[in-house]
């Protein structure tokens, strides 16, 4: 490799380190490497993932820069959006607040649809009674 590792010039290569290479230490191919491994390693077979490796390594395939930057990281935030789910019982709605809580400091859009089709037929009385047959959209 060169100087610039695989980048044809240092301001590529000064990017590359400033914006996705953990610890400004990281080559190309470490990069390409702990990608791979954060997003595929439970999913793919270890010949899948060879070969998103070898096309990553070429740059054939680079996935986006949040992946890039993210996966791997103790911290990985790579989406902008999140879905939440809460069974109806007071320790996943409690759970589901706290995620709520967690999610407003990242610059993200929540959105948390509540669907109730028969009050009736859930344990959160308190909550059925006051969703009523109806939905309700908060967004943040």
């Amino acid at each position: 490799t060169s100087k610039f590792d695989v980048f044809g010039n240092k301001f590529a290569h000064d990017i590359f380190l400033q914006k996705y290479s953990m610890n400004q230490t990281e080559t190309w191919a470490d990069t390409c490497e702990r990608v791979v491994q954060a997003v595929c390693g439970q999913l793919l077979d270890s010949k899948e993932k060879a070969k998103i490796l070898k096309f990553m390594k070429e740059r054939k395939f680079i996935p986006g820069g949040r992946y890039l930057y993210s996966a791997g990281r103790s911290f990985h935030q790579v989406n902008n959006c999140f879905l939440y789910r809460a069974e109806d019982t007071r320790e996943d709605w409690a759970s589901l607040m706290q995620d709520l809580h967690r999610s407003c400091s990242l610059a993200v859009e929540l959105e948390l649809i509540i669907q109730i089709s028969d009050p009736r037929a859930h344990r959160s009385s308190e909550l059925a009674a006051f969703v009523q047959d109806q939905s309700l959209l908060w967004r943040w």
